[in-house]
């Protein structure tokens, strides 16, 4: 039987060819575009988003080339298909963990590259293809019953290799604004320790950052700095900028120090010391005051400070010997609660489309009233420190509150902070550790001391309050505090709005996420309904992916006329190098497809007159002599030499030129491009 003289460089299948390691043609372009094409929607995830649509394209078109080359050279010329096998499928159950949103349009198309990526000819792909898609569905819908508890097993792996070779970590997110899109695995190390000269009664918030403008997944620095410039010029004391700066910093703790009504207990001191020993970022206390005399890098840091409850201003204390910083701290707290209305009220709305449109949908006024509402739309939320990843280009926020529905500390109170600023109130977000007030066990010398792990880093939205300044507002689920709990907020206002807001229609809530006993059956037609929406949704907001979308298919269209060119001209290259049987064969099948009934071996006497009346470009005797160098090689001890190869070669050139020049232009197009005659 004939070998394939490129099997050596490209394993492909042609008819007739007898190599065990080859790729039938059409098996080969189907595997190679659908991978191609899937891995072109789904490998995007992992690039940030470029904002143009040019760009986007000709991501889209160099990942689809790429796709396409490395696929072609595992199939077709190297003929090793298990990487391929293997990184596909472990793509498809890492995605989620990944941070990686795949659809079905690109699961499908993976999915049939793989079915025709084995070495199967192509009429016989329905065995294999079955059993492969019955393995898949069988998989995918074992983790989609039951998705969380599926990937619960892979958060705790991964918790485990987190804490085990990267814990020394873990006290860094807590001084900054990043606002994780990823699972949350505390080491339980002790981070801090803090010694209290009462216990607390209620949970103490030590602050670290504060973070000003949202810029997507981050939160930028507070820069009240540049506030403080504006003060001094609207005060018109430019000359006292470090003046208005040390009464801002002191004014709360000296106010209440001062004003407070009687049975206000003395001010708690607080002393903080950092085990690791690192002072980059220091915690402080609300409504404190830093205690210069008790600090040193070596031992830590101490602050005088009230408790919230503690906290009971009088701004028309009436003792002339306090009058006169008074009335500086009135116009310091008036000029810059003017200030942050503007600073701390700013919303990158781009970033945030949805959210900014359900505030939008439902003006409210009054901070008990936003404060309802933020609650209210927060429980359709719930807690978990493993939620997955955000998917790449996916504002964190959103992907937070209108799709997963899933997170912890920095999820809630970037939502909450964001919606604040919405209706105009201003807030910010904080970071910091929430030590809940029974964590503080008394010592033989009359303190108090907690000592505080990783997993009570925390964050939280602040908002300015006239007599405390920013003050915390617990958000957060898992929180110590009750829901809405700031100074004189009214109870009565969460009874305006449901426990949890309908943020969208159809939404999934978390237990349905779970995969709960029941709910699995039930919801599979809202699961593909709520698919296909989304879906539609996506592509709408999406604009980038039709131009990307776009130039893959033109590409891709372009890509197959190359492609079926590039197999003619390898097909016509092994005819040259074919042995003489194979060409007889083939010109026997020649005169099949131009028109000839009978069936013929090429043995029989009136074969040559008939093979004549069919073809007359070649006359009987040529075809006679045809015959006998094919016998001649089949039963005879002598192979054709090299002017007998090139004889039978020529009659059938002649002969596949005569009928392509008869043919119709479909039917040219199938003999040269598809049964490869000519």
């Amino acid at each position: 039987m004939f070998q394939n003289p490129l099997h050596k460089y490209l394993k492909i299948h042609w008819p007739g060819d007898s190599s065990r390691t080859c790729q039938d043609p059409r098996a080969a372009l189907i595997s190679i575009l659908s991978g191609a094409l899937g891995w072109s929607i789904v490998l995007p995830e992992f690039f940030p988003d470029q904002g143009s649509s040019w760009i986007a394209a000709g991501t889209g078109i160099a990942l689809f080339v790429g796709a396409a080359l490395v696929i072609f050279l595992m199939k077709c010329v190297f003929c090793i298909r298990w990487p391929l096998y293997f990184i596909t499928c472990a793509f498809f159950l890492t995605a989620p963990v990944l941070g990686i949103s795949i659809g079905i349009l690109p699961i499908l198309l993976l999915l049939i590259s793989l079915i025709f990526l084995g070495p199967i000819r192509f009429e016989k792909i329905w065995l294999p293809a079955g059993i492969f898609v019955l393995v898949f569905l069988l998989a995918f819908g074992a983790v989609w019953a039951a998705p969380q508890a599926f990937y619960q097993r892979v958060y705790d792996a991964e918790g485990f290799v987190y804490r085990t070779f990267f814990a020394q970590r873990a006290s860094a997110p807590i001084a900054s604004g990043h606002v994780s899109g990823e699972n949350n695995y505390p080491s339980g190390d002790v981070q801090i320790e803090v010694t209290v000269s009462r216990r607390p009664e209620e949970t103490m918030y030590l602050k670290a950052f504060s973070g000003g403008d949202y810029v997507g997944g981050q939160w930028e620095s507070a820069d009240d700095e540049a506030l403080f410039v504006n003060m001094s010029h609207t005060l018109e004391w430019e000359e006292w900028l470090d003046w208005i700066r040390g009464l801002y910093a002191n004014m709360y703790y000296v106010m209440n120090d001062q004003t407070a009504g009687e049975g206000t207990p003395e001010a708690m001191q607080l002393h903080i010391r950092h085990l690791d020993g690192d002072y980059s970022a220091w915690y402080t206390p609300y409504y404190g005051f830093w205690d210069l005399r008790r600090n040193n890098y070596e031992e830590g840091y101490a602050f005088n400070a009230f408790q919230q409850s503690e906290m009971d201003i009088h701004w028309d204390y009436a003792d002339p010997i306090f009058q006169g910083e008074l009335d500086w701290y009135i116009q310091v707290r008036d000029t810059y609660m003017d200030e942050i209305q503007t600073a701390y009220t700013h919303v990158p709305e781009d970033l945030v489309p949805r959210l900014a449109q359900l505030c939008r949908d439902h003006p409210l006024e009054g901070t008990d009233a936003v404060t309802a509402f933020i609650f209210s739309v927060l429980d359709n939320a719930a807690y978990t420190r493993t939620p997955g990843r955000t998917p790449q280009n996916t504002d964190v926020v959103e992907y937070f509150l209108f799709d997963h529905q899933r997170g912890y500390c920095v999820h809630f109170a970037s939502a909450a902070v964001l919606m604040y600023r919405m209706y105009g109130i201003p807030a910010r977000y904080a970071t910091g550790y929430a030590i809940p007030d029974e964590n503080f066990i008394l010592q033989e010398d009359g303190t108090w001391k907690a000592y505080v792990t990783d997993e009570y880093a925390h964050a939280w939205p602040e908002i300015f309050l006239p007599d405390y300044g920013w003050t915390p507002v617990e958000v957060t689920p898992s929180g110590s505090e009750a829901p809405g709990y700031y100074p004189g907020f009214n109870m009565s206002a969460l009874n305006e709005f449901p426990e949890a807001f309908p943020i969208f229609e159809n939404s999934q809530s978390a237990e349905a996420m779970d995969g709960g006993s029941g709910e699995t059956a039930a919801s599979a037609g809202r699961f593909l309904s709520d698919l296909a929406k989304q879906l539609i949704k996506y592509l709408k907001d999406h604009e980038q992916l039709w131009w990307a979308g776009g130039a893959i298919l033109a590409e891709t269209v372009a890509m197959i006329p190359v492609f079926f060119i590039l197999v003619r001209f390898l097909a016509r290259k092994r005819l040259e190098q074919s042995r003489v049987e194979l060409l007889f064969s083939k010109y026997i099948r020649l005169l099949y497809f131009a028109g000839l009934e009978e069936v013929f071996t090429g043995q029989e006497e009136d074969f040559p007159e008939k093979a004549f009346q069919q073809i007359p470009a070649v006359s009987s005797q040529e075809v006679k002599e045809v015959v006998s160098i094919v016998s001649q090689a089949a039963f005879g001890k002598k192979m054709p030499d090299a002017g007998q190869q090139e004889y039978v070669l020529a009659i059938y050139r002649r002969s596949a030129a005569w009928v392509d020049g008869q043919l119709s232009r479909p039917r040219r197009w199938v003999f040269r491009y598809i049964r490869h005659f000519w």
